[in-house]
């Protein structure tokens, strides 16, 4: 299965507004913080225990329990419960992206086995705000339901001037994204609006960045792999081509403890979380 949109929910503006205004005192926490250039944090809605505080991700088939921050946001919950399958969703979060922030390209749930089905739902974005996977870069309108497949290499980055916002619902592996919806689905599709197309790197750009390998060290490798992302979302260059820049990039610093560090950040992210 590939990323897709799925459907699209029609939220009551005035309502939505007062939820995320009641979001705004929410204890967004830093979990995951490893895969973010920048400033990406979370609350949980739902999760395994209804505890606020147990911010990761984690295996196992019990029914998620709706945490004090979901019971905070009375129209959102209504809005989920009457759309989506209750009964398979593990985990609901709010995920919040600051200004100027990139992912760094990873794969989800490699520490998880067999892994969930992950669904997004923009709640406060713009057109500056981007999701990739592999070599595609693409642009979730608000409301939209999007599967988004997670097991696949993935970024996002935002260059708009405020916070973009985005549920996230995770379900039990072994469905179809789409019966994971109690309202009408849409054909999937990856709809041409929603599609960004982007120019290749000139020549001239690969040498700028290559030569990068002047200056890169311990220090700064993870600012050279933001700036590597970033253009992943300017040009047209997949995100696995970005480990092998970095990896280029590193080899010329003649480091061999930096290139081990490389590679190790590398395998974790796409690889293993070992």
């Amino acid at each position: 299965m590939s990323t897709r949109r799925l459907a699209k929910l029609d939220f009551a503006p005035d309502r939505l507004a007062a939820d995320l205004i009641a979001a705004e005192s929410f204890t967004f926490n830093g979990a995951y913080s490893e895969f973010v250039l920048g400033e990406w944090r979370s609350c949980m809605l739902w999760n395994a225990s209804g505890d606020v505080g147990e911010a990761h991700l984690s295996s196992g088939d019990q029914a998620a329990k709706l945490t004090a921050y979901g019971t905070a946001m009375p129209y959102l919950r209504s809005v989920i419960e009457r759309s989506f399958r209750l009964d398979r969703l593990r985990f609901g979060r709010l995920a919040r992206m600051a200004p100027g922030t990139v992912l760094v390209p990873h794969c989800d749930y490699l520490e998880l086995g067999e892994g969930l089905v992950r669904l997004h739902v923009p709640l406060t974005t713009s057109r500056a705000c981007l999701n990739a996977e592999s070599d595609l870069v693409f642009h979730m309108a608000t409301g939209e339901i999007w599967y988004l497949d997670a097991r696949r290499i993935h970024s996002a980055a935002s260059t708009w001037d405020r916070a973009r916002i985005h549920l996230i619902l995770d379900f039990a592996s072994g469905s179809r994204p789409e019966e994971l919806l109690r309202i009408d689905c849409a054909p999937a599709e990856r709809p041409a609006d929603a599609l960004v197309a982007l120019p290749p790197l000139t020549p001239a750009e690969e040498a700028s960045l290559l030569a990068l390998g002047d200056v890169i060290d311990r220090f700064n490798h993870r600012d050279i792999l933001a700036i590597l992302v970033r253009k992943a979302f300017t040009h047209g260059m997949s995100l696995r081509s970005v480990f092998t820049r970095l990896t280029e990039i590193g080899m010329r610093s003649g480091d061999p403890d930096l290139i081990e560090t490389l590679e190790r950040q590398r395998h974790y992210f796409t690889v293993a979380r070992g």
